[in-house]
Order: C-alpha cells, then sequence, then structure tokens
C-alpha cells in the first residue's frame, strides 16, 4: 500500500474499502484510521486499521456473522498472503530440498549418509549449507514460519524469539538471518498460519457426512468459563472448531446452542454432515442436546451421552460408599504430605526404589473418580516403603527440633482397616478403569464401549469376597453398577453391539430381558426416519436386518472388526442399505475425550507465566497445535509407529475391533447368578500436590446428581434386573474364538448329528407316545 503524505495513515487498499467504512477518527497514538465494519450494527465498537485487525474481523464468523463466506475467505487469502505463505508450500519433511543423483554416482548434497544402528547419521549436505548469504523473501517466510511452528508447538512464548541467548546462537548458526520480534510473530505471522489452519480444516471436512459433534465446558487458570468444540469421526484426527467464552453469562442450553451454531460456521460446515451430538451428562448438557435435536433444529442428529463420563459417574458412586469416603480421604493426606514434605517424600523415594518401586505416589483429579483408583494403586504399591518409614523414631516424634510424619499420617499407615479397604476398592473398580483405557481410544465405537462394559459388569459380579472385606460395600458397589448398566444401554448402543457379526446372537437372546429381532427393527426404522430415509429405503432395511439376523445371503460370516467386515461387503447400498445404515452406526463417535485432550494442550498453553492470554488467542493457539499434533501422529503412522496409546495401570488392546479373546473368557467363566443385595447402606494431572479434604470430597460427591443419567436414556430395566436376564452370554465363548455365527439351519443340522435323529422312526408311534394318539 503507497503511503498517504495526508495525516491519518496509510489509504486502505481495495478489500478493505470494499467492506469498511471510516468512522471519521483516527487514533492520536497510532495515526491509523477507525474503521467501521459494513456488516454490523451502526453500534458496533470501531476496528483500528492496523495490521491484520480488519482481516481477522472479516474471516471470524463469531466477530462478524453476517458477512457472505466468499468474502471470509478472501479475508483469510489475504491474511496469507501478508505472511508470506500464499505463494510457497511450506514442507517439514525430510526431503525438501534434496538434489537428483549426481552424474557420477555420488550420494547427492543434501542426503543422509548410512549409518549402523545406535550410531548418529550425518546428512551430507551442499556447499551452500557452509556458507552465509542474505536470505531471499521466500526463505525468510518459510524460516519465520518454521520458527512459528516450533514456539507454538512447543508451548514457548514468543518472547522467546527476542531472547538475547536466543539470538546469539541464532548469531553462531545463521549471522545473516534475524528472527521476527515478538509483534511481527503475533500480527503477522499468526494471523496467516491461521488463516491457512483454518482453509486446510475446511478442506479437510468438505465430503465428510458422519461427524460427531463434541462439545464440553472448562474453567483456565484465570477461572474463566470457555467452552470448547470439535467434530470427530471414527478413526479420523479431531478438527477443533473453536472456543467460546461465557464468563459473566449463564452456561444455559439456550446459550451453548448459540455458541454451537456459531462455531459450525466458523469452519462453513453444514449441519447435515453431522449424525450425532456427544456430551457430558449435567442437567444442563442433557438440555442443550434436546433442543438442538428437537424438530426444527438438528432434528437428524442423535443424541448421546459421553461413555467415559458415565464410566466416571459409576465409578463415583461407587466410592461414594461411607468407609470408602473416608478411607480415600485417608490416602490422599498420605499422598499429600509425602508430596509437600521435601525430606520425608525424599526419604520415601529411596526407600520406595530399594524395594523396586518405580511409580510416584499420584495425587488426585478434581471430578475424575478413576484417579481415586489410580491413586490407591500408587498408595498400595508403597506399602511396605510407607511401614518402613513410619517405624523410625524420628518419623513417630520429634529428634532434635526436626518435623516428624504428621500423627493422622502415622496412624493411617498403620490402619489395617484402611489397606484392605484400599485393596477391595481396586478390585472392585479395576475392571471399570479398564474399560476408559479401551475405549479412549480414537477407533472406539459404539459398540466397543458396550462389549467392553458388559465384560466389566461380568467382572464385578463374580468377584469372590475376601477375608477382611466389607460385604455391603461389595453389594452396594453391585447394586450401583446394575443401576448406572441399565441406564447406559441405551437403544444405540445396543444396536451397535447387534451389527457386530459376531455378537448378533448375544445381542438378541432368549434372556428374559433380551431385546428381540422386532426391536432392532423399531430403533432401526426410528433412526431411518430421523435421517431422512425414504419409505422404500426403510422397507427393504427391515428386510436386510431380518436376513442378517438369521445369516442368509449376502450377510454370512463375520469379523472382530465390524466396521472393517461392513464396509468389505461386496454389495450395493441401493438394494442393501443396511450396509450404508451400519457404517454410519459404526462412524458415530462415543465419547467426548477428543474435547478433554484439546483442554489439556490447552492446560500446556495457559501456564501461570501466559495466564493473561485472552480466549480469542487461546483458541488460536489451540488450533494450531491440535494441527501440528495431527500431522506428527500421520507422520507416525506413516512410519509405522504404534500410535495407540499404553498405560501401566489400565488393560488396553493393541488392535481395533471387538477384544474376542476377551469375549471368550466371558463365556467359560460366566454363573448365571443373580446379584445378591443387602438393606444396607442406599445412598448413592496437577502441577503440585494438593490437600484433599473430606470436605472437598463430599463437595464433588455431590455433583455426581447433576452426573445421572435419565432413565428415559438406558434400557429402561428396573435396577434389581441382572445381567444375565438382559444378555445371554453362552454365545460369547464362539464370539471370542471368533467363530462365525450359525444360522438356524446350521444348528439344526448339529443338533441331527449329536441326538442321532438319523435313525428312521414313526409318527404315530411318537404320538401315542406322548399321550396324543
Amino acid at each position: 500500500m503507497a503511503a498517504n503524505s495526508s495525516k491519518g495513515g496509510r489509504t486502505p487498499d481495495s478489500f478493505i474499502s470494499e467492506h469498511f467504512s471510516k468512522d471519521g477518527s483516527i487514533n492520536p497514538k497510532t495515526k491509523r484510521w477507525k474503521m467501521k465494519c459494513r456488516y454490523c450494527p451502526e453500534t458496533a465498537d470501531p476496528i483500528e486499521h492496523r495490521d491484520s485487525r480488519c482481516l481477522k474481523h472479516i474471516s471470524n464468523p463469531k466477530t462478524c456473522p453476517t458477512v457472505p463466506a466468499v468474502f471470509r475467505k478472501e479475508a483469510h487469502l489475504l491474511m496469507m498472503q501478508k505472511g508470506g505463505i500464499h505463494a510457497i508450500e511450506i514442507d517439514d519433511s525430510d526431503n525438501e530440498q534434496d538434489d537428483d543423483v549426481n552424474a557420477d554416482g555420488q550420494i547427492p548434497a543434501g542426503k543422509k549418509a548410512k549409518g549402523t544402528a545406535g550410531q548418529a547419521v550425518e546428512r551430507k549436505r551442499p556447499l551452500d549449507a557452509f556458507t552465509d548469504r542474505a536470505m531471499t523473501a521466500d526463505e525468510l517466510n518459510k524460516a519465520n514460519v518454521r520458527l512459528l511452528r516450533f514456539l507454538v508447538h512447543g508451548n514457548i512464548p514468543f518472547s522467546a524469539s527476542e531472547n538475547h541467548f536466543f539470538l546469539k546462537w541464532l548469531e553462531f548458526i545463521r549471522p545473516t538471518y534475524k528472527p521476527p520480534t515478538r509483534y511481527v510473530l503475533t500480527e503477522r505471522y499468526l494471523p496467516a498460519e491461521e488463516s491457512r489452519v483454518v482453509s486446510e480444516d475446511i478442506k479437510r471436512l468438505e465430503g465428510r457426512k458422519y461427524m460427531t459433534y463434541l462439545i464440553d465446558g472448562w474453567e483456565d487458570v484465570t477461572r474463566r468459563s470457555v467452552y470448547g468444540s470439535l467434530l470427530a469421526e471414527v478413526d479420523e484426527y479431531p478438527v477443533v472448531l473453536g472456543l467460546s467464552e461465557l464468563t459473566g453469562m449463564r452456561a444455559t442450553a439456550d446459550n451453548i446452542v448459540e455458541l454451537s451454531n456459531k462455531a459450525l460456521r466458523l469452519k462453513q460446515v453444514h449441519p447435515g454432515s453431522i449424525i450425532a451430538v456427544c456430551t457430558d451428562n449435567p442437567t444442563t448438557m442433557q438440555a442443550f442436546r434436546r433442543r438442538w435435536t428437537a424438530k426444527g433444529a438438528h432434528s437428524h442428529m442423535v443424541p448421546l451421552a459421553c461413555f467415559m463420563h458415565g464410566i466416571n459417574t459409576t465409578l463415583g458412586k461407587i466410592s461414594s460408599y461411607p468407609s470408602i469416603k473416608s478411607m480415600i480421604t485417608k490416602n490422599s493426606r498420605i499422598v499429600s504430605f509425602f508430596n509437600s514434605s521435601h525430606y520425608w517424600g525424599g526419604q520415601l523415594d529411596v526407600v520406595a526404589k530399594e524395594k523396586g518401586v518405580t511409580r510416584k505416589l499420584k495425587t488426585n483429579t478434581e471430578s475424575r473418580f478413576y484417579a481415586l483408583i489410580l491413586q490407591g494403586l500408587s498408595v498400595r504399591d508403597h506399602r511396605t516403603a510407607l511401614v518402613e518409614i513410619c517405624t523410625r523414631d524420628g518419623a513417630r516424634h520429634s529428634i532434635g527440633g526436626l518435623t516428624p510424619v504428621a500423627k493422622s499420617v502415622v496412624t493411617a499407615v498403620f490402619d489395617l482397616d484402611r489397606w484392605q479397604l484400599t485393596d477391595q476398592l481396586i478390585r472392585v473398580c479395576k475392571p471399570l478403569v479398564d474399560v476408559i483405557g479401551n475405549v479412549e481410544a480414537r477407533d472406539a465405537n459404539l459398540a466397543d464401549c458396550m462389549l467392553e462394559l458388559i465384560f466389566a459388569h461380568r467382572e464385578i459380579g463374580r468377584l469372590p469376597l475376601m477375608p477382611g472385606d466389607d460385604p455391603e460395600f461389595l453389594s452396594h458397589a453391585r447394586r450401583v453398577l446394575n443401576t448406572q448398566f441399565h441406564a447406559m444401554n441405551t437403544d444405540v448402543h445396543w444396536l451397535a453391539l447387534f451389527y457386530i457379526p459376531l455378537c448378533r446372537k448375544l445381542a438378541v437372546s432368549s434372556a428374559l430381558h433380551s431385546r428381540k429381532l422386532d426391536n432392532a427393527c423399531s430403533i432401526a426404522l426410528d433412526l431411518a426416519q430421523r435421517w431422512g430415509w425414504s419409505m422404500d429405503q426403510a422397507t427393504q432395511l427391515v428386510t436386510d436386518i431380518k436376513d442378517y439376523y438369521h445369516g442368509r445371503g449376502p450377510f454370512q460370516g463375520g469379523h472382530r472388526n465390524a466396521a472393517e467386515w461392513w464396509g468389505s461387503l461386496s454389495v450395493s447400498v441401493s438394494k442393501r442399505p443396511l450396509k450404508a445404515f451400519a457404517i454410519k452406526i459404526f462412524k458415530i463417535v462415543p465419547h467426548a475425550a477428543e474435547v478433554e485432550r484439546f483442554f489439556s494442550n490447552l492446560g500446556g498453553v495457559q501456564t501461570m507465566k501466559r495466564s493473561k492470554l485472552t480466549v480469542p488467542h487461546l483458541e488460536t493457539l489451540g488450533m494450531l497445535r491440535n494441527h501440528y499434533i495431527r500431522l506428527l501422529h500421520e507422520e507416525a503412522v506413516r512410519m509405522g509407529k504404534a500410535t495407540r496409546r499404553k498405560h501401566a495401570h489400565m488393560h488396553t488392546q493393541d488392535e481395533p475391533g471387538i477384544n474376542v479373546e476377551r469375549v471368550q473368557e466371558l463365556v467359560d467363566n460366566f454363573m448365571l447368578t443373580s446379584i445378591p443385595l443387602v438393606t444396607g447402606y442406599e445412598g448413592a494431572e496437577l502441577d503440585g500436590p494438593e490437600s484433599i479434604t473430606l470436605e472437598d470430597i463430599d463437595a464433588e460427591f455431590e455433583k455426581l446428581s447433576e452426573q445421572a443419567f435419565s432413565s428415559e436414556d438406558g434400557d429402561r430395566l428396573p435396577s434389581d434386573v441382572g445381567l444375565d436376564e438382559v444378555f445371554d452370554l453362552s454365545d460369547l465363548d464362539n464370539v471370542r474364538k471368533g467363530v462365525v455365527t450359525l444360522t438356524a439351519e446350521e444348528e439344526l443340522d448339529i443338533a441331527k448329528e449329536k441326538d442321532g435323529s438319523s435313525r428312521e422312526w414313526d409318527p404315530a408311534v411318537l404320538l401315542r407316545s406322548v399321550g396324543m394318539d
């Protein structure tokens, strides 16, 4: 833009002149015009025409919701041009700028020389790499953008680009390169990189039809109320839609609906491409799901409560037993004392290391009740070390004026009942913790969740009562689990289980309260109507469901990975719509773990030293970090590296699909027994250590009432109906072995062979033998 000699700064370019007008005022300090957006109300605040502020206003539907999408896209392109990344493609792969093989057969410059295992590999570089010259404009932009990516992904403040020692290091590496200042990074390159990522996300979302909308709330370090929303799909990396602040506002269902609609507009997402919405389950989110999926809104979306939140709530209600709550408080006091004491904590580490204990005492994580089990595991592992420490004279009373171990901690360490309850709590809850470890994966679907829950229910149901155990607590845990199981056994989850070919007879069985084939048809028809299927398609869908259940063509056979099996069926979806229907079911994301991961990333971005970040800046940095982490994830997949998380404290499987070995073990050992009940009790990662009191734990348990599942969510069966009355687990033996479900005709043939029916018989004789002559 050409400079204007008259007072008032530079002349706006054509895009700014087209979409903004001067309001007649100038900032006296910067000498910049204040502009009014032509799409915003007259009462809107003016925008100073400085850097990319006007372009950022137009590009964001949150700040300018009425601007046409074509102009929003143009604003993104202009910001990319200002950042110098419109005409260059910045490739971070190792083969960039590599030359072809020389004619004389020498290794080309820029290629890696081969090295033996464990030996550093040296990259051979061209002569140009050893001489310093002035960088071209494109090279400078490439270097600056890569510096920005490093700072964002590493959670490093932009002020590091002005750090004296960083500048000295750059001067040693390449004296002619001068890094951009913090201001240039923030005002020029950050908006350009954000526009590039937004444009790339928009392209990634084009053509997708089976996405799940995820939203959850978060309180940052400055205690602001922030809501994050993402789009996810099974076995696909999620796309961040944005962050919205509700500080000073009521977090009502209407406000969450409004911010959700704005989030979709940011990435130009059509609501028709979303098939489900998944949130946690407080009453506000229940109301949000009802309103967002009501008729006249987005009725095609399937509302779901987060499955992992349901497991966490179950753990919390199990832990609400009075003696268990007291035990948890004592464990927390032990952890808090030793983690906060430099001397005694160090002594415990030394003794624990001598005894082969490698894990640290784990502090509790607020509102995550599965962390209570992990805390109990860490305390139990340190038992011998704790006892040895607390038997020292200096630990039981002060010697030489030095501080001993707190009396309440010593008493808790030598409390045998507390150790017994800790062990019992771990044994009771460990199967549920394993469920979280297995279903938090990105490739988990609704059926995986349901199968894991059935297994955990069965494990807890057959737990023996060990000497010293509290029988009433075990009964309480089973009663809570039974109630929560019926609430989480929803129609959609059950239907997904039914669509696993190896589990079709597990889902529809002769159990007293099992859902039947008619239920599979009615549930599917409700969903088909919600998704706008025609009557002809719905009619054929019912026929397909019946053929699928009976194992008729083309639905014979099966595979442990049901989604892969349905996708590989060589039938036309127009003739067999059940294929498309099942694929759609298996694309629904069953939990909101992706939002939790996003908030975890934001927790790393917003540290105590960077607590003044605005919510828009948090949104930008979080979106960029999510994008960069996706690139690293895809690179790891291409290199064949393991991408599934491993937990020392959780059972996790290596491959997607159902765990057929686990289901087989269910069949081998399951006994059809009713759950014993008693008429007693009827109540329902941090930077440093925290002190947990009984009042703190009580406050968290009180929140469980907000996490309760509605009785309409599940199978609507009474809480005293046992698992064996809902599912006939006798067929799980074949499921674990991966044996294809037999058709009725095949079962009849096997029965003939077993009872010797091949011999001849007379109908008249048979009728007389049964008294019907």
